[in-house]
């Protein structure tokens, strides 16, 4: 419109609707979706550089370094990072903090109180104490507002902290974000 008709008014509009955006990051090859806990003001992202995995803040600050063969999220205080064929959980600064008591196949990131593991593939959950809960799923999500997707035998189904079941193993599919959320 501008090209056409010299107006303050258009110019008024214009300005309006222009889009307002900020860089936070140029040198990752990959930022997946920021992940905010209930009650915190700052979000984590999982990215990824040259193939190895780190975790940055919504300042856009490196949290973690990129050099893990894969991460979680940043959660409950730790992250669970794989590294040297070995799953465990790293603190904020890099710490080694918890070790899983028998070697897993995957460890995801404390949500509700547990995290969702595998081992021998098998899933179930684990809590910060290491102590194992339910190792009889074909895939176990992480929990988010008290319920997470699990399959069995081939179908899905709803659980909730308590591992009971509140939807039944009767879905053919669940969908799932990239951090094992469903919706």
């Amino acid at each position: 419109a501008e090209k056409y008709i010299n107006n303050d008014e258009i110019d008024d509009r214009i300005s309006q609707i222009k889009g307002h955006y900020s860089l936070t990051s140029t040198k990752y090859d990959t930022i997946l979706p920021f992940f905010y806990e209930k009650g915190k003001k700052t979000g984590y992202a999982v990215v990824a550089l040259d193939g190895k995995y780190g975790i940055m803040s919504t300042t856009g600050k490196a949290t973690i370094k990129c050099e893990y063969d894969d991460i979680g999220l940043y959660s409950a205080d730790v992250i669970p990072v794989y590294r040297n064929d070995e799953w465990y959980y790293i603190t904020a600064k890099g710490y080694r903090k918890l070790v899983p008591d028998t070697p897993m196949d995957f460890v995801g990131a404390f949500c509700d109180g547990y995290a969702t593991a595998c081992k021998d593939d098998v899933y179930g959950y684990i809590n910060k104490s290491m102590k194992e809960f339910h190792f009889e799923y074909q895939y176990s999500g992480s929990f988010a507002n008290g319920v997470a997707a699990v399959q069995k035998d081939n179908k899905w189904g709803i659980i909730n902290t308590s591992f009971k079941t509140v939807i039944d193993f009767e879905l053919d599919d669940i969908l799932l974000d990239e951090y094992g959320f469903c919706s």
